[in-house]
């Protein structure tokens, strides 16, 4: 698995995930094909920086926002692209829906540590 098509895969969903974007959407704003989006999800090539350009000019940032590491060390600590998206969800909730996901996390987590046990 390539290591660099995967980041910007990810990268562009975590941008998506933070606007609520469809790809499709996504595509019809930037002006990329989504022939073009299938080929870099499938790593079946590499996009061009023209074609990073107009994603970025979507979500307005640069270039080297695109680029910049989007978790940030906390006690030697890196968070997953994966890690990061639920964040990003987590920081876009009111109050009430943060209560009921975290409710339902740690209930998650009980259930999962007392199989083991």
């Amino acid at each position: 698995m390539d290591v660099t098509a995967k980041w910007l895969i990810d990268r562009i969903d975590n941008l998506r995930g933070e606007k609520n974007m469809s790809e499709y959407r996504l595509c019809e704003l930037s002006g990329v094909t989504t022939s073009t989006m299938s080929a870099m999800r499938r790593r079946t090539s590499m996009p061009q920086i023209q074609t990073i350009q107009k994603i970025c000019d979507v979500f307005g940032i640069s270039l080297s926002d695109f680029f910049k590491p989007t978790a940030e060390p906390k006690s030697g600590m890196y968070l997953s692209d994966k890690e990061m998206e639920i964040v990003t969800y987590l920081r876009n909730m009111t109050e009430a829906d943060f209560i009921l996901v975290l409710t339902y996390a740690k209930a998650l987590s009980d259930a999962y540590s007392s199989r083991e046990k």
